[in-house]
């Protein structure tokens, strides 16, 4: 079973929609990178987090890690705290 890296969960979606890495993140804003306030900074749609968070639970972490998807499950809320993207709220999004 291969460890599940945090810095591969987060580049995946920063790298994807927004053409960054956490390294860059922390780089650029390192105020915000010791409180977590960035993550303001690069919010995503519903359909972009559900793509993501479909790519971490099947293909990183069943597939590429052989985690069992109960466990999975199980700990999602925390991969979700530490290294999901906020959504855009559907009010902020021009109509």
């Amino acid at each position: 079973m291969k460890r599940p890296d945090a810095d591969v969960i987060r580049d995946w979606w920063l790298k994807k929609f927004f053409n960054t890495t956490s390294q860059e993140v922390i780089e650029k804003y390192p105020k915000e990178s010791a409180n977590g306030k960035w993550f303001d900074y690069f919010k995503v749609t519903q359909a972009q987090y559900d793509e993501w968070t479909d790519w971490c639970k099947k293909d990183y972490l069943r597939k590429q890690c052989k985690i069992s998807k109960s466990i999975i499950d199980r700990g999602w809320w925390s991969v979700f705290l530490q290294l999901a993207p906020s959504v855009i709220e559907d009010n902020n999004i021009d109509k």
